[in-house]
């Protein structure tokens, strides 16, 4: 939902406040040398480029040599899952029989 709404946003509100102040914000981050160039594509074309480039980032970081397929971008902070109570209970019967 996050691409979705920053796309709509960026690309078609371009003078309402919330598209103002996204392109303040980017144009803010944008004075990095190696993006200044990005600064010349068209709305549409620069938001599929962010859009873009954050999916490839996290489907990179969910592989399992990185944080693995658990890792959520929007909750960084969360803890790891709780094991079911199934498969708690598969591996207490486990135990008791060894």
């Amino acid at each position: 939902l996050f691409c979705a709404t920053f796309y709509h946003f960026y690309v078609n509100d371009a003078t309402g406040g919330i598209g103002i102040m996204m392109r303040k914000v980017i144009q803010e981050y944008m004075m990095l040398p190696t993006l200044m160039q990005l600064e010349k594509l068209e709305d549409k074309n620069f938001a599929v480029f962010l859009v873009s480039l954050f999916m490839q980032l996290v489907s990179i970081l969910q592989m399992n040599l990185f944080f693995g397929p658990t890792f959520n971008p929007y909750n960084i902070f969360a803890r790891k899952p709780k094991q079911s109570a199934t498969k708690t209970k598969i591996e207490k019967d486990r135990k008791k029989k060894q």
